[in-house]
């Protein structure tokens, strides 16, 4: 009985080869083991990663919003700063309250969009790896630049100008940088604990133990 059901075994499969060589493909598809290299494959995935995006609008609100709306929260608290006695002081606060929680603003801009965006990358390098990690990353790093930037300005709009600090062109411009140069770090090292793991929560809280 057992060497009966495996004759049956052997030709079902044996038939499903040949039903399989029988289908001809279509003339131009050719079969192909190897990955798209990355001028072929990354405007397709910065369309891809774009749409999705665009097409959640609290995230993309939210990752152009936070920055500035931080500042604002802390431009409430210092109110405009004086150039009394203790204004030297009070602006080394604002300063300092203003970038120590920038990197972790990153990491939560990182959790509105990443997991959904490196799940697609996992189940397409396990179905066809038609491109490699460094396009998928690339491709991350390209969406997220203009609202990285475009929140680092305004941010600096609120914490340079509205706050009333000595300030020029060349110091508005280096307050945009620093504070996009640290929510930029904050995004990344939350990329490289959000590819460890499935869980945001312990990826969250890590991150934040770390900062």
């Amino acid at each position: 009985m057992i060497d009966n059901w495996a004759e049956r075994e052997a030709k079902k499969v044996e038939d499903k080869a040949a039903n399989r060589d029988s289908v001809q493909r279509p003339e131009g598809i050719v079969d192909y083991d190897g990955k798209a290299p990355v001028t072929v494959a990354l405007p397709v995935i910065l369309e891809r990663m774009a749409r999705n995006l665009w097409r959640q609008p609290p995230v993309f609100w939210m990752r152009l919003y936070q920055t500035p709306l931080l500042a604002c929260i802390m431009l409430m608290i210092y109110q405009r700063l004086k150039y009394g006695p203790t204004g030297g002081q009070d602006r080394m606060g604002f300063v300092l309250e203003i970038i120590s929680p920038l990197a972790f603003v990153g990491v939560l801009n990182n959790v509105a969009i990443f997991p959904a965006d490196r799940d697609i990358f996992f189940h397409e390098v396990r179905t066809s790896g038609a491109y490699s990690a460094s396009t998928f990353v690339l491709a991350f790093t390209i969406v997220e630049l203009p609202l990285e930037i475009g929140g680092a300005l305004l941010s600096a709009v609120v914490t340079n100008i509205g706050a009333g600090m000595q300030t020029n062109a060349r110091i508005f411009f280096q307050f945009a940088f620093a504070q996009w140069a640290l929510v930029s770090t904050g995004e990344s090292i939350g990329m490289m604990f959000g590819s460890f793991t499935r869980s945001m929560g312990f990826n969250v809280s890590y991150v934040y133990f770390v900062l």
